[in-house]
């Protein structure tokens, strides 16, 4: 048996944007194939790839039920947005602006004319953001965060898959242009067009002014299959088992997801009650945030478990004396710190945490130390040369090894990036 699929989607729906984000990963920089890198990109890339199949997958509907699954498909999308709504009402959310996103694609832009077409690669937007952000941040609130997507997702996609990117996603919404097209040509819409046509300019709309989750992508592809179907005249055929193998991969897809979302929601909370407890400055906080990094293996997790393990270790040698004991935990502090620049190369916190845990070793004459955190901040230097924690750790190294002038100057141009930071202030006055 066969069923019809019409030839509009084959066309105009999300297939451009699928090879182009695939171009796109295949471009990226190698320090992004790292196991953090290949794990967020490939996940793009297979995000889209749903949001395609769901398109095709809508636009098998037959026309008889169009109706009711547009109205079931409105009704799922309102049901997301109030409960979207219900849950960030109370939450701060701090992204870059529109012209702060601008500021630091242009550059990117004028690098490469690869960087132009397809970006610096799915999911990297942040590799974009620390090394094009400019100095002006360093005197707002938020000025040390991180950020992984940009002002919306459409300006995100500006800098993740660049020009011809922007160009196939707004060419996936052609289906519903041509729904409306017909529709006002024939001076009669049915619900059913209004439903479709009205869901994808919900979501395109969402895409220009918010970040999407995949969710919402999802039911702005059935409205796109479903205004396919509507707009399609002519029509190709496809074989059921076409049908059932997508049914499969897509199912394979969400039970993949949906043990990834439990995994990464165990190793959250189990992170989030490590944190807590070592701020409160419970031993057990190291053993859980180590607990919290082999949950899931993310560049932060490992920070924070390097860090936690060393000052746990230096804690119980003060009070036990034990140095082999000391000298294990110091290098489990440091294989951690090197896991987490080993998930993300890209990623300047890891650099500036594995500096400094270099640093606090350098002061009890630790081999090399003095040498492996000079190599992390000239890394980190290169990943964002603007921020003035490099300056100042530098400091904090040439006071160390007894260079008062040295550690003055590093900190006097730590304060020339960010005139209020308080550490370049304590040092430069410890240094008087």
């Amino acid at each position: 048996m066969r069923v019809e699929i019409p030839r509009s989607w084959l066309v105009l729906s999300g297939i451009p944007l699928l090879v182009v984000a695939s171009i796109s990963t295949a471009l990226s920089p190698a320090q992004a194939w790292s196991i953090w890198g290949a794990q967020m990109e490939v996940g793009t890339v297979a995000s889209i790839f749903i949001f395609v199949l769901v398109i095709a997958l809508a636009s098998l509907v037959p026309r008889a039920y169009i109706k009711i699954c547009s109205i079931a498909l409105a009704s799922i999308l309102i049901a997301t947005l109030g409960l979207g709504w219900f849950v960030s009402k109370d939450k701060v959310e701090i992204r870059p602006s529109l012209t702060a996103t601008m500021v630091v694609t242009a550059p990117l832009y004028l690098e490469s004319l690869p960087h132009a077409l397809v970006g610096e690669g799915p999911h990297l937007f942040d590799m974009v953001w620390q090394r094009y952000r400019p100095i002006e941040v360093n005197s707002v609130p938020w000025w040390d965060a991180s950020f992984f997507y940009g002002y919306s997702t459409l300006t995100t996609f500006a800098a993740t898959i660049g020009v011809l990117g922007i160009l196939t996603v707004l060419l996936a919404f052609t289906p519903a242009v041509m729904l409306g097209y017909r529709a006002v040509r024939a001076r009669s819409f049915s619900i059913a067009e209004i439903l479709c046509i009205g869901m994808a300019v919900v979501v395109f709309g969402f895409l220009c002014f918010t970040i999407v989750s995949p969710w919402m992508w999802y039911v702005g592809a059935a409205a796109l299959g479903l205004g396919a179907r509507l707009a399609g005249e002519s029509s190709y055929t496809l074989r059921r088992w076409w049908l059932a193998l997508g049914l499969l991969m897509v199912t394979g897809v969400f039970a993949g997801g949906g043990w990834i979302f439990v995994r990464q929601t165990q190793a959250s909370s189990t992170h989030t009650q490590g944190v807590a407890a070592f701020e409160a400055q419970a031993f057990e906080g190291s053993q859980t945030l180590v607990t919290a990094a082999k949950l899931w293996e993310v560049s932060e997790y490992d920070r924070d478990a390097s860090r936690a393990i060393l000052q746990a270790a230096f804690t119980t040698y003060q009070t036990q004396g034990d140095e082999s004991a000391l000298k294990f935990q110091i290098t489990n502090a440091i294989q951690y710190a090197d896991r987490a620049v080993g998930v993300n190369p890209s990623e300047y916190a890891s650099h500036i945490s594995r500096a400094s845990l270099f640093i606090a070793l350098a002061s009890v004459n630790y081999p090399q130390a003095d040498f492996e955190a000079t190599s992390s901040l000239a890394k980190a230097e290169k990943l964002s040369p603007l921020r003035p924690e490099v300056s100042y750790l530098r400091g904090v190294l040439a006071r160390q090894q007894g260079d008062t002038s040295a550690a003055r100057n590093f900190a006097k141009a730590a304060l020339q990036l960010k005139s209020d930071y308080t550490q370049a202030e304590d040092l430069l006055k410890a240094l008087q």
